[in-house]
Formats: structure tokens, sequence, C-alpha cells
């Protein structure tokens, strides 16, 4: 090597470990933005990549698979649920065929009132009229709570169901589209995908069908009763009433759509600006952010605005098509009455009926656009469990061999790139004894982090394959593959609870005090326990960010630890502590694993120094492997990295 390249390689190993000693740790995964959108009517979760790996647009469900799906609900396995939806058809029967015998009633009442003088009508029966009239009227009351009451279990156990149904798909997906997802846009989603199920429950079982049946029982009465132009005057209003419903909210629908999405891109804008506080604070840019959100809150309200607009023209023109028809109809009724073929009472029981009917129309109205809002809410959270993971289980799962060392970890000319155009991992070829522990150590961006999500199958090699004792990784159980790999990653996220809680995740069902406090004593969290207010009570804040960064690694050594796993895979995972307790837990961590597999990623090549094995890459390649002695005495890459760090422990003393 000449001395020109030689000062320039020194130059480069020494800006990247310079800047490793003092960059910040993140604090949370590079969130992008969705590479499709889920539908048309997801606006906030912008496509940046047309290789998507997820096919959006063919996971979409129809509105008629959404309301199969939804069907499902009303007609279970369990027999509770089958008894209280027929009970509430019976309701539902009994309370419509109620509700329509009041204008009868009432016309009777008004007929006996207004009989000529010289008719005997019994002051007894009048009473009777008017008490049957309160009671029908109560009646019809009555029979709809009692619907409510008896289906609030149907609704409630759909969303239960669909809720699980939606969250486990959502923890089996890919890590690849949880680094894509906005988390703001997603949980907005979900929110409103719940309600819509709880609306479509209700309407599928307490509106649609009732509506139906009961403008069609009022057509049938008025055709039988007076004629049949009151019932061709009745069912025309009805069809003109829907038809203008139905092309109205039709076209005020887009701007329900930008609403929407304008809504989505407030809400994760609103998320990920508080998940970025310190980064907010350290670049003073309060004022920016708030800028951005302004931006969209703006094109928010204008939609917002015009969705009331078009909600003003809806509800006029609706009124006035059951005006003009009501008009049209008292007409019919005063001609008849001055003719003698009707009452007043009749007049007033097709007046009633009329009005009856105003409540299903409405409804109508009302129906279409949320029917509407609710199948594209119910849509977009669909899609997502519509989604297929490109990790999958295999069909017939190859069961792994493994033994109490572990086993040997081969990787065989194994390449990936998180895009097309760039490889991380360029043909590698190595192994990881049985038994032993093996460090990989390289220079940043080299690939070493990313070997450790090909090995948990968060990803799968575009080449090579990687095998443990033998079997290809791709052809066992994810489950079976995951539980016996224990990982502790370079970026710790803790859960928003208390300590022990957080510890006890490792094995949270099979964890005894015993080995609580023997994982305490080897990460030596028992003296940060003591200072704690609370022990092992304290909550430790959202992503644990009231610990320190050394605290939060400790943790999740220890819990680890707890989940007794067949590998060891630590990445960067005392990066945090003093030299001091990093030695130590170094020390504790190896005598309580011996003789186990181990995979160590280091900067800090001082912690893996004693490995059996060690590996070193550049440009996802493998450059050098050997022992610590051997490498140095090779002069080469990795001995460049040792006298480098070297040169910095004795410069900051």
């Amino acid at each position: 090597m000449g001395p020109l390249r030689f000062l320039r390689r020194q130059a480069r190993l020494s800006c990247i470990y310079n800047e490793n000693q003092f960059k910040f740790r993140r604090r949370d995964f590079l969130q992008r933005r969705f590479q499709q959108t889920i539908g048309k009517h997801l606006g906030s979760l912008k496509p940046k990549d047309a290789s998507s790996d997820y096919h959006l647009e063919s996971a979409k469900p129809s509105s008629f698979e959404i309301v199969r799906g939804l069907a499902r609900h009303l007609w279970p396995d369990e027999t509770d649920t089958k008894k209280r939806v027929i009970a509430c058809g019976c309701l539902i029967v009994a309370g419509k065929g109620v509700n329509v015998a009041v204008p009868f009633i009432f016309k009777h009442i008004v007929d006996m009132l207004n009989a000529d003088p010289g008719q005997c009508v019994s002051a007894s029966l009048i009473t009777a009229c008017v008490l049957g009239y309160g009671l029908a009227r109560m009646s019809t009351s009555g029979f709809r709570e009692l619907q409510n009451a008896l289906f609030a279990k149907v609704t409630q156990t759909g969303i239960r169901k669909n809720a699980q149904e939606v969250f486990l798909k959502l923890h089996q997906l890919d890590l690849k589209f949880h680094l894509e997802k906005e988390t703001g846009a997603l949980s907005r989603i979900l929110d409103r995908g719940t309600r819509g199920i709880s609306f479509m429950l209700n309407t599928m079982i307490f509106h649609v069908v009732p509506t139906i049946f009961e403008i069609g029982l009022v057509s049938a009465i008025l055709w039988s009763t007076f004629g049949l132009q009151y019932s061709v005057i009745t069912t025309g209003t009805v069809v003109a009433y829907c038809a203008f419903t139905v092309a109205t909210t039709e076209w005020r629908t887009k701007f329900r759509k930008d609403m929407n999405k304008f809504d989505n891109q407030a809400n994760s804008k609103v998320v990920d600006s508080l998940m970025n506080y310190e980064t907010v604070k350290y670049f003073n840019n309060e004022h920016l952010e708030q800028k951005e959100h302004e931006k969209i809150l703006q094109k928010y309200q204008h939609n917002a605005e015009m969705t009331q607009y078009s909600l003003s023209v809806l509800n006029f023109g609706q009124n006035f098509i059951f005006s003009v028809g009501l008009t049209a109809m008292m007409c019919l009724a005063s001609q008849g009455i001055l003719t003698g073929a009707l009452t007043i009472g009749d007049l007033v029981m097709i007046n009633s009926l009329l009005f009856q009917l105003t409540i299903p129309l409405n409804f109508i109205g009302g129906f279409y656009s949320s029917i509407r809002q609710a199948l594209i809410d119910l849509e977009a959270m669909m899609t997502l469990t519509r989604i297929q993971p490109k990790i999958r289980e295999p069909q017939n799962p190859i069961p792994l061999e493994l033994h109490d060392c572990g086993g040997e970890i081969c990787f065989q000319n194994v390449s990936f790139g998180y895009h097309e155009d760039q490889k991380i991992v360029d043909g590698l070829s190595f192994t990881v004894p049985e038994g032993k522990t093996c460090a990989i150590v390289g220079t940043s961006g080299c690939g070493k982090s990313t070997l450790i999500r090909l090995l948990y199958r968060f990803y799968d090699p575009s080449a090579g394959s990687i095998t443990i004792n033998g079997t290809d990784i791709q052809k066992c159980s994810l489950h079976e593959l995951r539980g016996s790999i224990g990982v502790v990653p370079q970026d710790i996220v803790l859960f928003n609870t208390t300590l022990h809680e957080n510890i006890k995740y490792g094995n949270p069902e099979n964890t005894t005090e015993e080995e609580l406090n023997e994982v305490l004593q080897i990460t030596r969290l028992s003296d940060t326990i003591e200072r704690l207010p609370n022990g092992l009570s304290t909550i430790v804040g959202e992503r644990g960010l009231m610990l320190s960064g050394g605290e939060k690694q400790r943790v999740s050594i220890a819990r680890m630890l707890l989940k007794k796993p067949k590998f060891i895979i630590c990445d960067e995972a005392t990066s945090n502590l003093d030299a001091i307790t990093e030695h130590e837990l170094l020390d504790s961590i190896q005598s309580h694993f011996k003789g186990r597999t181990c995979l160590f990623i280091a900067h800090r090549l001082s912690t893996i120094r004693d490995a059996d094995k060690i590996v070193v890459l550049d440009e996802g390649r493998l450059v050098e492997e050997g022992t610590h002695e051997e490498l140095i005495g090779k002069q080469g890459l990795y001995a460049d990295l040792w006298n480098i760090q070297i040169q910095q422990m004795e410069e900051t003393g």
C-alpha cells in the first residue's frame, strides 16, 4: 500500500470513528412514507418508491367483501349471538307494526271527537283509544331501546374480534412495513375503522331492512285504503328523495375524502413532531413545526367548510322533495274530504303516516353518506389485514436441530440490499462456530446490523442462504427460530410501563423471583433499582426516556437473559456504559452463557478482543477473519481500526 493511499485510509477511518464517538443515539427508527397508497382514500400514506413490496391496490376489499366480512358477526358460531340477533329481528317487526298502527289509532280518535252530535260516542272508548295511542308510542320507544340493549353485545364482540385481528396482523407484517409506516396516520385508520364497524353492524340489523319494510308497508296501506295515486305519490317521493341523496352524496364525498386525508396528515405531523421533541428543541424549530402544521390545518379547514356547505345543500334538497310530496298528498286528501270520500281522521292519518316516513327517510339521507364514509374507513383498515408479508411461515417447516450450546451459524454467499440498486451485503460468507463467540467489526454502513436482521428473518437475503446446524432458516418455523435467538439491539425501546414489567417481558409467564434477582445482579441493575423512588415499580416513561442510555441497555440485556435463548446476539449492547461497568457486565454475561454460540457487533474493539473469532467487513464484503492476535499480525483493516482507537484512548486520557 502506497503512503498516499494509506494516509487517505487512515483519515477516512479516523473521521468515521470520531463521528461514532460523539454521535447522538437515535430515539426512533427512521420513519419513511408508505411506498404505496392504501387505497385512493388514504392520502396521508404517500408512496416513496415505485417498487413497493406491498401490493396495496390488489389488497383493497370491495364493498361487498366488507359487508360480507361484517355479516359473519351477525351469525357466528356462538349460540348466544344467534339468539340475540333473532330476538332483535322479532323486536324490529313488532316495533314497526306498532309504529304504523299509531296513525290509525289517532285517526279513530279524531273521527270520534269530530262525530256529529247525533252520534253516540262513548267517552270510555275515546279514553281507551287515547290510552292505546300513548301506549303504542311508548311501546315503539321501548322496542327500540330493548333492541339496542340486546344488540350491544353483538356489536362489541364484533369490534373486539376485528380489533384483535388487525392488531395481530400488524405484528405479523414485516419490519419493512413498520419502518415505512406513519404511526399517526395508522392510528387514525384503526380508530375510524373501529367506529365504522359499530356503525355498519347497527345499520345492517336496525335500519336497512326495517326502513325498506316500513316504506313498503306504508305504501301498501295507502294503496289499499285510499287508492293507487296515494301510493304512487309516496313511492315517487321516496325514490326522488333517495336519488337526490345518492347523487349529492357522491358529489360531496370528495370533500370528505380530502378532509380525512388532511386530518391524517395533521395527526401524523403532531405525533412525529412530539416523538422528536428533543430534536425540535436542539435546532429551535418550534415555529417551523407550527408552520408545517398550520399548512395542513388550512387545507383541512377548507375541505371541512366545503363538507358543511354541501351538507346544507343536501338537507335543503331533501326537505324540498319531501315537502312537495307532502303537499301533493294533502291536496288529494283535502279534495277527498270536500267530496265526502274521506274524513278529517283520514287526513290526519295520511299526514301522520307521511311524517313517520320522515324518520327513515332522514335516516336514509344521513345513512348513505355515513355508510359511504364507514365503507371508506373499513376499506382502509381491512386493507391492512389483507397485506401479505414477504416473510412468511413455510408450509412444511423443518424443525431446527438445536444443541444446548446453540449450534453453528453459517452465512453462505449472502447478498442483500434495502433497495434494488443498493447492496448492503455483497456475497458474504463466514461461519460462527458452535459454542463459540464471534465478533463482527467494520466501518459504519458495512452491513453489521443488517446481518442480525437477516438472521432473525426480518428480511430474507436476495441471494445466498443462512443455515443453523445445516438447516436453511427460511425452511424453519419463524416462531421456533426467533424463540431460540436472544437479541440486544442497537436502538433500545422500552414500553411505557414499570421497570419490572419491562424486564420480565423477556419471559413474562415463566420467570421466577429468583431468576429475576439473578439477572438484576448480572446486569448490575440492583444498585440502580435501589436508588429509584419506587424501585421496580418505577414507570420508565414513553420509549424508556426516563432512564439513561446505559440503564436502558442493561434492561435490554436483562430481559434477553430471561428469555434463555440458545443463541446470543448483541449489537453494540454496552456502547452507553462506562469502561468499568462495561467490563464487569461483559464478564458476567460471558460466564453466564459460557459455551453458548454468541455473536457480538461492536465499534469499540476492546470489548471483543477476547472473542474466539473476529470477522472484519468492509462495504458489505468479508476482508479478514481470525482471532485478535492473528488480525493484528496481518496489519490489515482490523489493525488500522485497533491502532486508531488506541490512539484516541491515549489522547482522551
